[in-house]
């Protein structure tokens, strides 16, 4: 059985970057505080091809928008987190945990385990270290020639309550799923 590691308080990710967390800029931090909320406006892209858009579809991507309305909602849910976007009508709710000293976010039986590191400039970037399919307490591991690829950056933004959002998910032979990108607004006070 794959080992979780307790969180205090469901603060997740000043766990996982442990000693760095100083490093970020306060609205990234502010970004992944537990029970955080945030509203923006963000780019929604698929990829290009036939195979790629409907993959984005069966997968629960939202819809592509050059200025879609978005809002986030963090909830701490023992030691973890339960982060619900919604994307204009469209809603989609992942969990999050720590695994093994990497962050763990699952959506419809899918984990990316993510390494977070900070990369000098006060942002956050998600380096995707594996993905497993949850079987209830089994984790198996997917095949990298198998295994959709995700990235994330957060950023500080132009204002003291914004920051800058840039996701985007691929797939093996397959290119470019989904990508978002834009600022969100919150206290981060």
């Amino acid at each position: 059985m794959p080992r979780t590691d307790l969180v205090s308080g469901g603060d997740l990710y000043r766990h996982v970057v442990a000693d760095a967390w100083a490093t970020l800029a306060p609205q990234v931090r502010g970004m992944h505080a537990p029970g955080f909320s945030a509203r923006g406006t963000l780019t929604v892209r698929h990829g290009a091809s036939f195979f790629a858009k409907w993959l984005a579809r069966l997968s629960g991507a939202p819809k592509p928008a050059e200025s879609c309305p978005v809002a986030l909602d963090v909830t701490v849910v023992g030691s973890g987190q339960t982060w619900t976007r919604t994307y204009g009508e469209h809603r989609v709710t992942t969990t999050q945990w720590v695994r093994d000293g990497l962050l763990v976010e699952a959506y419809a039986g899918f984990a990316v385990h993510f390494r977070l590191v900070p990369d000098g400039t006060g942002a956050l970037v998600y380096e995707q270290v594996k993905t497993t399919l949850e079987l209830g307490p089994l984790a198996i591991r997917l095949p990298s020639f198998v295994a959709p690829r995700a990235r994330g950056r957060v950023a500080p933004g132009e204002g003291p309550d914004e920051a800058r959002i840039d996701v985007s998910v691929s797939a093996p032979l397959v290119g470019l799923l989904v990508s978002y990108a834009g600022t969100m607004r919150g206290d981060f006070g």
